[in-house]
């Protein structure tokens, strides 16, 4: 890619990359990137940027955006390198998942004590298992600075945006995805 992917585009610009169709991509030095440098364990490694433009069915421009890493990050639970992240301390701690990819589930709508990662938006809906994530305690107890904490398994949740918001009127197969802890779903059917 000539350029790279931080410069400024006009609409017109941008209108122009979605009716050809255009992907952009490009990498960057883990080492550039100087508000993650004190995150990680080593400065190593580089993030993969890609950004695809259309144009959608409704005449609406579409965008969307990947990024891929391979660093070393400090696990701030344990402060030691983790390899890639945080979960990997507690990889194989949590048991056999309880959802697989492809499974109906709801969220439940459970009391939040002034924390919680989990979306008020979708709190009642329904959505399917998208990929089934890593193991780790849930935010809730990691805000508290539980001892006892359990690691959970945590999912990414598809749900239809039709089913997310009142008179949503984009199209009917218009998705959105989120990570939610397991405590937080129930089966459905």
């Amino acid at each position: 890619m000539s350029g790279s992917l931080h410069a400024w585009y006009s609409l017109r610009d941008l209108e122009s990359l979605a009716d050809r169709g255009v992907t952009l991509s490009g990498e960057l030095d883990i080492g550039r990137l100087t508000r993650l440098r004190g995150l990680l364990h080593s400065d190593s490694g580089s993030v993969r940027a890609t950004l695809r433009f259309r144009q959608r069915g409704d005449g609406w421009l579409a965008s969307e955006v990947e990024f891929r890493a391979d660093v070393e990050l400090v696990c701030q639970r344990c402060l030691e390198a983790a390899g890639v992240g945080d979960p990997q301390c507690f990889a194989g701690q949590a048991g056999v998942a309880k959802f697989n990819v492809g499974d109906k589930v709801k969220v439940r709508d459970l009391p939040a004590m002034f924390y919680t990662r989990t979306p008020e938006y979708c709190r009642g809906a329904e959505g399917t298992i998208a990929e089934v994530t890593y193991e780790s305690p849930a935010p809730e107890d990691e805000a508290w600075d539980r001892e006892d904490a359990k690691a959970e398994w945590f999912y990414i949740v598809r749900f239809n945006q039709a089913a997310l918001w009142d008179n949503y009127t984009g199209p009917a197969n218009d998705t959105l995805q989120t990570e939610i802890p397991e405590r937080w779903l129930e089966a459905v059917g």
